[in-house]
This record gives C-alpha cells, sequence and structure tokens, in this order.
C-alpha cells in the first residue's frame, strides 16, 4: 500500500471525493455569477468567484469545465436562447483569455428549456435563471 503526500493527493483526480469536493466549490461559485439585464456582460461581482474556479483549473490542469446557461421564461424563446448562448461564450472567454485551454472548456446556452422551478412565480423565474459549471475528468 503506497500512501501518497497530502500535496499529491490534493492534486490527483484519481480520488472521486477529490472531485466531488472540488465541484461543490464550482457550484458555489456558480451561485454567484451574475450578468446585466439583456447582457452577457459579467458583472464586477462575480469575477472573485470565477477566479476560484480559475484557480482549480491552473492546481488541476487535467480536469475540463463545461458551463451551462439557462434562463427564465420570460420573453421569446428565441431571445432566451439568444442569450443563453452569449452568457455561456462570456464565460468560456474569461477561462480561455486567462489561459485554460480551449480544449478543457466545453459550453452550451439551454434557454428556457431546463427549468428548475416554477417559472410562473418571480422566485422561481429568478431560480431558473441560472449558470451551472461541472468539472469533469
Amino acid at each position: 500500500l503506497t500512501v501518497k503526500p497530502e500535496k499529491e493527493l490534493k492534486q490527483s483526480i484519481e480520488y472521486p471525493e477529490v472531485i466531488l469536493a472540488l465541484n461543490e466549490k464550482v457550484k458555489e461559485a456558480a451561485n454567484h455569477i451574475s450578468f446585466g439585464f439583456a447582457s452577457s456582460v459579467i458583472q464586477k461581482e462575480s469575477q472573485k468567484w470565477l477566479n476560484e474556479v480559475l484557480d482549480i483549473l491552473r492546481q488541476y490542469p487535467t480536469l475540463k469545465l463545461s458551463i451551462a446557461a439557462h434562463s427564465d421564461n420570460n420573453g421569446t424563446k428565441e431571445r432566451n436562447q439568444f442569450w443563453s448562448d452569449r452568457r455561456a461564450k462570456s464565460l468560456a472567454e474569461y477561462f480561455l483569455s486567462r489561459g485554460i485551454r480551449a480544449d478543457r472548456i466545453t459550453y452550451n446556452g439551454y434557454g428556457d428549456s431546463q427549468p428548475i422551478a416554477d417559472n410562473s412565480t418571480e422566485a422561481g423565474r429568478a431560480q431558473n435563471r441560472r449558470v451551472e459549471l461541472t468539472l469533469k475528468n
């Protein structure tokens, strides 16, 4: 039985619990990503959280990041899809412009096609306007 040093263990992605813990951090960061109305410009307060994800990607250079942007159902399906696509791409460009290789980033906009809450209430619509970030081997 070989015991890896703690530093090596932290950087190893052979262990599912490491991936799970990192994905929890990335999920928390995603909850703090925001854009202006009808905009794909990332809000300044989101950058702190994106930089935490960036740090993880730099520390674990074999991990890949999946970006999914969603909207509520206000507006037309075309408009919602348009802004979801633009926001997902904007996030991908954030990481690419900071040295993360393109083969490590995938992104998709889903418009209002995958709601997680009731779009008939403001609280539900707020939940549906979201970004999901997921790390993968």
